[in-house]
């Protein structure tokens, strides 16, 4: 394709020179014509009119092969842009997915704008449009120097064919006028290049602007459509409206500004361009049409040749926007890169940040999840709020993890599955759960269910229940995928296990709470994980439904080491419900002494042991666990 590009530009060029010529030739019959005419002479009128036909003809033919060749160029570096645009948006999306760097970035997008370790706004816009217009950009104007250089040679080939003495410039000999018309070229697109410059720079400043606040203010639109029930719910339309309101307000006055930049931009490229191809094209070429030196067909394809000439050695001026789209796109797309960079280490990244010494290390898979002198703290903070001396999560065992609310149970989990990176102390995780990837990845390894289920749009309710294992996998066939949902209480939705939807309506808005928590459930028994995370994955179930859950849960995953973040006390207690829960993680404002601190505390108990501490806290009725 680059090929194609290069050689019908060469055309282009060739085309244009043979124009030249043409257009040359065409206004001198024009000026036979009517000379004929005035003289009343029928014969030379005659032949005047069937020679200004000829070229009219030659004209139109060389009009019809510049639309071609044009059409042929433009189709080939509309493709090469797709091509290249598809093959640089995959690479960033695996880069960007590729050891949870997409995570790293989002974490820290709160760090001061000029702060070295700032991560980039509005990924999905640098993604989508910033790598959209870079690319055909670049191609556009990659195209347009090609054509200014095959120009230079080739206009400034054909005024060297034409060339001629001329008075006043006898030591230039033969090169004389070609040197006139060259050198007069030359010394119009410096001067006005340069004006060109200083208002490109406003127009890439203010583009790099104008692309920060518009994704922005789709940032907030796409936030009203993920909270439309919430909003709606609490009939907060009129505040909605307001935060829209001030993130367009940026957007309103950049644009504003751009615009303004654009026409004064718009006007002073007319204008340049009106002089050349006008008034200054002809200069040059007048010495030798008031020596005789030129016929006044030469003439006019000298000056065609000049103002082309200024046309393409201006490109730089014409291009002055798109230059500074480029540039400004160029730079939000490298900035990802570079942010991308940045966060391969993860943890020399968030050392900037804040303590991130904890260590991950492998053992036994018949070991489970085990925590030693862990202390997390939060971004920019030296103390910790939460501490765990020992913690130790067994394999075929449910442990519970209860506290009040603000003391991190989510964060103690969420450090498990390396999802925290602020703290010190050590993580020991089964050798099938490697420290650089706990995640599921094409095997039994660690499954996290957090309250709100993650079903994403456009894909099939099979694959939903696959997650993240692809749902053409020989092990997750349709009978096992179906018996899992029949099995949760969700058998009504087999017949829809191939669709995207039901009734028109994506999953997420089919299923209930409950319902969706249940799909989790069936997620989880196809794939009986070695490490389950349960982050309040139950809130949405009634209490027969939880009993469900816990049942499934135990029957269909026994040598799972299963950690449930819960709320209700009663699920521990054997006396309101069958006691599924072998284990309990209480955190509390007491430390080991039994004193009262600002930091939160672990502590862990066997709950299969009638006279435990727990179980007898509770026979005697104590008001708080906590």
């Amino acid at each position: 394709m680059a090929s194609a590009i290069v050689v019908t530009t060469v055309a282009l060029t060739a085309t244009g020179i043979i124009g030249a010529a043409v257009t040359g030739e065409l206004i001198a019959s024009f000026a036979d014509v009517g000379k004929a005419a005035i003289e009343g002479n029928a014969q030379a009128l005659s032949r005047a009119t069937g020679e200004m036909a000829k070229w009219l003809g030659y004209e139109a033919a060389v009009g019809i092969v510049v639309v071609l060749i044009n059409a042929a160029r433009d189709i080939t570096g509309k493709t090469m842009h797709r091509k290249w645009r598809n093959w640089l948006c995959d690479q960033l999306e695996g880069h960007l997915l590729e050891n949870r760097r997409y995570v790293h970035i989002l974490y820290n997008r709160a760090v001061a704008k000029d702060s070295v370790d700032r991560m980039p706004d509005n990924i999905d816009q640098r993604i989508q449009e910033a790598i959209k217009h870079m690319t055909g950009s670049v191609i556009g104007l990659g195209m347009g120097a090609l054509g200014f250089a095959s120009a230079v040679i080739g206009f400034g080939g054909r005024l060297g064919a034409l060339s001629t003495t001329l008075p006043g410039l006898e030591m230039m000999g033969e090169w004389a006028s070609a040197a006139l018309a060259i050198g007069a070229a030359m010394l119009y697109v410096p001067l006005t290049t340069t004006v060109a410059y200083y208002l490109a720079k406003q127009l890439q400043r203010l583009t790099v602007e104008m692309q920060t606040t518009e994704g922005d203010y789709r940032a907030e639109l796409q936030q009203m459509a993920r909270t439309a029930e919430q909003i709606a719910a609490s009939d907060s339309e009129a505040v909605e409206k307001k935060i829209i309101n001030k993130t367009y307000e940026p957007v309103d006055g950049t644009w504003r500004r751009f615009a303004n930049a654009t026409a004064i931009y718009a006007g002073f490229d007319n204008m340049q361009n009106t002089i050349a191809t006008k008034l200054y094209s002809y200069l040059p070429a007048v010495p030798g049409l008031v020596s005789g030196a030129f016929t006044f067909a030469q003439f006019n394809e000298v000056a065609q040749l000049v103002s082309q000439l200024i046309v393409q050695a201006s490109w730089p001026i014409r291009v002055g926007p798109d230059i500074a789209n480029t540039t400004g796109n160029a730079q939000r797309g490298t900035e990802l890169v570079e942010a991308m960079i940045r966060v391969s280490n993860a943890r020399e990244h968030y050392a900037r940040t804040g303590v991130a010494e904890l260590q991950y290390a492998t053992h036994g898979n018949g070991e489970g999840v085990i925590l030693e002198k862990v202390e997390l703290m939060h971004k920019g903070k030296k103390q910790a709020f939460l501490k765990a001396d020992r913690i130790h999560f067994k394999p075929g065992t449910l442990t519970a993890v209860m506290g009040p609310s603000g003391c991190g149970k989510s964060t103690l989990v969420k450090t498990i599955m390396q999802l925290h990176p602020y703290g010190r102390g050590k993580i020991k995780l089964p050798e099938n759960a490697t420290a650089l990837n706990v995640a599921f990845v094409g095997g039994r390894r660690a499954l996290y269910a957090t309250q709100e289920a993650f079903l994403p749009d456009k894909i099939s309710l099979k694959q939903l229940l696959c997650l993240p294992a692809d749902e053409k996998d020989p092990a997750l066939n349709d009978v096992k995928v179906a018996a899992a949902l029949q099995k949760v209480g969700l058998g009504k939705f087999i017949q829809h296990l191939k669709d995207d939807n039901c009734n028109g309506r994506c999953w997420k808005e089919v299923l209930s709470g409950g319902q969706k928590q249940l799909a989790v459930l069936a997620r989880i028994l196809l794939h009986k994980p070695d490490i389950l995370i349960l982050d309040e994955a139950v809130s949405a179930l009634d209490g027969h439904r939880k009993v469900i859950f816990h049942e499934l849960l135990k029957e269909g995953c026994p040598d799972t080491a299963i950690v449930s973040i819960i709320h209700d006390p009663d699920l521990l207690d054997a006396s309101a419900t069958p006691s599924f829960y072998d284990e309990l993680v209480l955190i509390t404002q007491h430390s080991l002494s039994g004193e009262r601190s600002s930091c939160f505390y672990t502590k862990q108990f066997d709950l299969r042991t009638p006279s435990q501490p727990w179980r007898v806290m509770r026979a005697a009725g104590s008001c708080s666990p906590w």
